[in-house]
């Protein structure tokens, strides 16, 4: 955004949606202000309900508001980053409405989530693909695509890892004034979309292992987005960090989540256990346990097929050779 913010060629106008208007998940609206982005368009799309039926509503709401929106701004192109439903919406309102969209990340696999049939089913409105891996390219050609119009960039959220520069581990604790200890999990929620009524047993589960390891680590605990059932996947989680608060920290409590902070605690947690946000543990000495579905079928090897609590301790077994290896062979002869 910022390279297309300082291009001559090109004018960069931002609609922003969803989560990022509300209170409730952080109004992170703010951070796009701060980072010096204009907000051409607001649209509002969110309910408070969390059911299925709310999320639906929500998608209705935002093919109208962005189909106002589109009209104001008279875009040449839209673009498109992912599989949320908002982004959902707004390509169907760009394809009716007969402007270009160029897709990123596209051709992906996720199992578990209505995420799979809307990446695909953006792909084929979009007129430009900008895909992750080359797997990923040859699947949206797959599609019928044009392979001109197919491209391999790799992951922007990678590039934007590699450019951040990270916070120190002192300045990483005095953000959130949370002490990391000597060794931390960071734990991000995401619902699972396409296993219906599973949300809540299957995060109790996690819940009950992540008990029995807080003696001996500090938990940073991410909120779910506004996808359906997170609001009360959230309200877990904030019982689960009241209960335990010296030892978890959770997503309300901090005040300074950038880029650089999430790259941080990326780089200084041993293990991650997200049923999302897979990608930058690829750069940072971690493990990945999937504690859910919502994240098979990504190019990474992880623990599946097993209790959470082996999968976590056989990630932090793996941490710790891991870290021994790159000492090994950073040591001098």
């Amino acid at each position: 955004m910022k390279e297309r913010h300082q291009s001559a060629e090109l004018e960069l106008q931002l609609i922003v949606s969803g989560p990022h208007l509300s209170d409730q998940f952080g109004h992170t609206v703010d951070f796009i202000l701060e980072d010096g982005f204009e907000v051409n368009e607001r649209v509002e799309i969110l309910l408070s309900s969390s059911t299925e039926v709310g999320v639906a509503k929500s998608l209705g709401l935002g093919i109208i508001g962005f189909a106002d929106a589109l009209d104001r701004l008279k875009l040449g192109c839209v673009v498109v980053l992912g599989v949320r439903y908002e982004a959902f919406a707004i390509a169907q309102a760009a394809t009716v409405m007969r402007i270009p969209i160029a897709h990123i990340h596209g051709g992906e696999i996720t199992e578990g989530a209505i995420d799979e049939a809307i990446r695909h089913s953006t792909s084929k409105m979009a007129h430009l693909h900008f895909t992750s891996t080359e797997v990923h390219r040859n699947r949206v050609i797959q599609l019928g695509e044009d392979p001109a119009r197919v491209f391999n960039v790799e992951a922007p959220a990678i590039e934007n890892v590699r450019r951040s520069e990270l916070l120190s581990k002192k300045e990483l604790e005095k953000s959130p004034d949370f002490s990391l200890g000597g060794s931390s999990l960071l734990v991000t929620c995401h619902p699972v979309t396409l296993q219906k009524d599973s949300e809540r047993d299957s995060l109790k589960q996690l819940l009950r292992v992540l008990e029995k390891r807080i003696v001996s680590h500090q938990i940073i605990m991410t909120f779910p987005n506004s996808d359906a059932h997170g609001l009360e996947l959230i309200a877990l989680l904030q019982d689960f960090a009241a209960k335990y608060p010296t030892k978890t920290i959770s997503k309300d409590k901090i005040h300074l989540v950038t880029k650089r902070m999430v790259g941080g605690l990326g780089q200084r947690s041993r293990v991650r256990i997200p049923p999302s946000g897979l990608r930058p543990t690829m750069l940072f000495t971690t493990s990945w346990v999937s504690s859910l579905n919502e994240s098979f079928g990504n190019p990474k090897t992880y623990l599946r097929s097993l209790t959470i609590s082996s999968a976590i301790s056989i990630a932090l077994s793996m941490v710790d050779l891991l870290g021994l290896s790159l000492q090994l062979r950073n040591a001098p002869l």
